[in-house]
């Protein structure tokens, strides 16, 4: 890429208005900020409608894709352009905008005569609309320029068939062919490796063995995670991770953890609305390996490394950028296809250094499961569309280490280029990375044309595609500024009526209303979203409107979804028919109206695991029909103490009030939770079998613990599912401000004090879900989703 250097004799000018004009005297580029480059390109793409290329389109661009939404009336007529679907979906989501919003985006629409284009057409041209918004904002689209980006999505997305020659080209030069920057020595490598150098000696060595393999493969809570696997599953179940780990003996998990083979990948394309992405899958013997070893890498590097990957991210973290933004100026890089950039030699120095600060030195299995690694690494294959190739770069997409080492690059190229631009590196705090995503703090308008001019010259980086600016930036597609964080709404409201192919489960009320929340805390109406998401419920349980009202607006403590609307009060808090719930896999939770609406794979997989367990298929079906809300595991015989299903309630109820004298014990799982094969929290219509007839005799010491404990009434509401949890929920706050909340009503102690009594208990979840809608309140206002 052909690039101008930077001039050294640059002035500091600030971060302010008048410091970017000074600055221009010495440098004017494109992609700085200013009224006369915004008009000059908005000028330039209105021209370009007129000449458009055709292209193509049709309604098979929505075959596949699972429909959510069936509109009581049909909404088109508010979309003065398209045809067909993208229209009545476009028509739905501009009727959710407040009119003023509305009235903006559609003028601006048809001044720019969009209305002449065809659907194909107008996929493309809303692609560059919505760059040039972002690039630009306010100076062109003043208070809406957040409304103008990503209604591409809306369009559907492109059949699989139609774009296989493209991508088998597309997977040979990615992974395949070597490329010029790949070499040793070149500016790309060396600056690359120099960052890595950089961030090795920061992470260091742990200096204390960690699990040995046979107390790692007895805890998988704290590595196994959801996704495909090559490996055996149990019978009549998805080929997922969880179910091989469930199907494995630990002498198949050993064998798994010493696997020398060379891997093979297989590739996927990914149809997505609005493009297609690439999936490799990986063995899962190499998932397992990269878990053992990486279990002191990534909490090293999650404390060494700025990343939102770190549990140390929380919306304090947001707030404090969104507070930085007075003093200095934040740079959002983006890469283009960062994945295609790094080389088979930063692959394996970053696989490297993950091993070398992973193990301790007197841990010899994690060096010679290290071994194996970076050995299968440099030795692996991948296949599509009939061909196979050899690895030879390009970051994969099914590592265990992908998300890590992606940010371990984004950072390297971060340290090696404010240390070759003598530009003062930042505090932790005020910079941050994951993947490919980059949000960088500098202290002037001049220090960042410096940083962005260097990655331009060694990268893939387009300016067009991000912006700089003192009043805005731009990360994981959230906008954030001095007041506020937000995200796209155009982009949240393409799925209101279908979702990608590849959503899976049946849809429930819960998550149908966060959906919904979501959209208003976009910028949609907050009336239009009420009623909006009161007309899916109708569909959904077959209630009227004022049922669903209520039941979104009851407090979760009595049965309803807990959201809190200002102004919108249901005419009653009585008691709406209780939502079961479902919990499958890791940190998954779904409310379902009823047993029978649980994905069928999920059913089988939970019958497949009790009949494992010795029961015949029949009562198989019994036992997983009628498992009460809770951690409900599944192990193997070869597992500790023989044990094969254990319980256990989610950490949310076990915390007690501080100045109690009365603290029952809470529930404990007995294994590790995600011995967990499925847990259904539904109960038929009869009720469930006896605690005896689920647990093995060995356990019953530890219910009749819980029963002394808890008192005879609270146990048996709670292991009946009858003890709902709280929801302090604002309609439309942010997923991870509802995590904030949650730890303040842990710290409040969730029981009651004093004799325990159902109705006590249901008085304190009471107390503390109306308090806590109104906790945080100027927090939840800033954290927009």
């Amino acid at each position: 890429m052909e690039t101008t250097r930077v001039q050294t004799s640059v002035p500091r000018v600030g971060i302010t208005d008048s410091g970017l004009e000074v600055l221009r005297r010495y440098i004017n580029y494109p992609w700085l900020p200013g009224a006369v480059v915004a008009a000059q390109e908005f000028a330039d793409f209105k021209t370009s409608i007129s000449s458009a290329e055709p292209a193509p389109w049709d309604e098979s661009w929505f075959k596949g894709l699972q429909k959510k939404y069936r509109p009581p009336e049909d909404k088109s007529n508010l979309c003065p352009l398209a045809t067909g679907i993208p229209r009545q979906q476009m028509g739905l989501a501009l009727s959710l905008l407040p009119t003023t919003i509305r009235n903006q985006v559609t003028s601006t629409w048809m001044h720019l005569h969009l209305h002449t284009l065809t659907n194909g057409q107008l996929f493309i041209a809303f692609k560059t609309l919505g760059d040039i918004a972002k690039h630009h904002g306010n100076l062109l689209f003043p208070g809406y320029w957040t409304f103008m980006i990503d209604w591409n999505l809306h369009f559907g997305a492109q059949p699989t068939e139609d774009t296989d020659d493209e991508f088998t080209d597309l997977i040979e030069s990615w992974v395949s062919t070597p490329k010029p920057e790949d070499a040793i020595g070149s500016d790309r490598d060396v600056m690359i490796m120099r960052g890595l150098d950089r961030l090795e000696s920061d992470l260091g060595r742990p200096d204390t063995p960690g699990q040995n393999i046979d107390d790692f493969l007895a805890s998988p809570s704290s590595w196994l995670s959801n996704g495909a696997s090559d490996s055996r599953k149990l019978e009549g179940t998805r080929a997922t991770k969880f179910s091989t780990y469930a199907a494995s003996t630990n002498a198949q998990l050993h064998t798994d953890m010493f696997d020398p083979s060379c891997p093979h990948y297989r590739v996927f394309d990914k149809r997505e609305k609005g493009k297609h992405r690439n999936l490799i899958s990986s063995p899962w013997s190499l998932f397992l390996q990269m878990s053992f070893v990486g279990q002191q890498a990534e909490s090293r590097f999650k404390k060494v490394v700025p990343t939102s990957l770190s549990n140390d991210w929380t919306p304090e973290s947001w707030l404090h950028i969104m507070d930085m933004m007075r003093t200095k100026l934040f740079v959002p890089i983006d890469q283009s296809k960062f994945d295609h950039v790094p080389s088979k030699r930063v692959l394996l120095r970053c696989a490297e250094i993950l091993c070398k600060s992973g193990t301790c030195p007197l841990d010899p299995e994690r060096e010679m499961i290290s071994k194996l690694i970076l050995d299968r690494l440099a030795n692996a294959t991948l296949s599509y569309n009939n061909n196979t190739y050899s690895h030879q770069r390009g970051l994969l997409s099914g590592w265990r280490w992908t998300s890590l080492m992606g940010t371990m690059i984004n950072y390297a190229e971060y340290l090696s280029i404010t240390d070759s631009l003598a530009v003062p590196r930042q505090l932790k705090a005020n910079v941050c990375f994951q993947g490919d995503d980059a949000l960088i703090a500098v202290n002037d308008w001049a220090d960042a044309v410096k940083i962005v001019q260097r990655y331009m010259e060694v990268l893939p980086v387009n300016p067009s595609k991000f912006f700089i600016d003192n009043r805005r930036s731009e990360y994981l597609r959230y906008v954030i500024t001095r007041n506020r964080r937000l995200g796209y709404y155009p982009r949240a409201a393409s799925g209101i009526m279908y979702a990608n192919s590849w959503a899976g489960g049946a849809m429930d009320p819960a998550s149908l209303a966060s959906n919904w929340s979501l959209l208003y805390s976009r910028g949609a109406d907050a009336k239009e979203t009420l009623y909006g998401c009161a007309r899916d419920l109708c569909g959904l349980l077959r209630c009227n409107v004022d049922e669903a009202l209520d039941l979104i607006q009851t407090p979760s403590s009595v049965g309803g979804l807990g959201w809190y609307v200002p102004g919108f009060q249901p005419k009653t808090w009585r008691r709406v028919p209780f939502v079961k719930r479902t919990e499958i896999g890791k940190d998954r939770l779904v409310i379902e109206t009823d047993y029978d609406n649980i994905p069928k794979h999920t059913r089988t997989t939970m019958v497949a695991a009790a009949m494992q367990r010795g029961h015949s298929r029949p009562m198989a079906s019994i036992v997983a029909r009628s498992l009460s809300t809770g951690l409900v595991g599944i192990a193997s015989p070869e597992r500790p103490k023989q044990r094969l299903m254990s319980y256990g309630r989610p950490k949310v109820f076990i915390a007690s009030r501080a100045h109690t004298h009365h603290t029952p014990r809470p529930p404990q799982s007995l294994l590790d939770p995600l011995y967990v094969n499925a847990a259904v929290a539904s109960l038929d219509r009869k009720g469930g079998l006896r605690w005896t007839d689920v647990f093995r005799s060995d356990d019953v010491h530890w219910l009749k613990a819980r029963k002394r404990n808890w008192g005879m009434k609270l146990f048996n509401k709670w292991s009946t599912g009858q003890l709902s949890g709280y929801a302090g929920k604002r309609w439309g706050d942010a997923p991870d401000f509802l995590a904030v909340v949650r730890r303040r009503v842990e710290a409040e102690g969730i029981l009651p004090s004093g004799h325990m009594s159902m109705h006590r208990v249901t008085t304190r979840l009471l107390e503390l879900e109306l308090a806590s809608r109104f906790w945080l309140v100027d927090t939840r206002l800033r954290l927009g989703a």
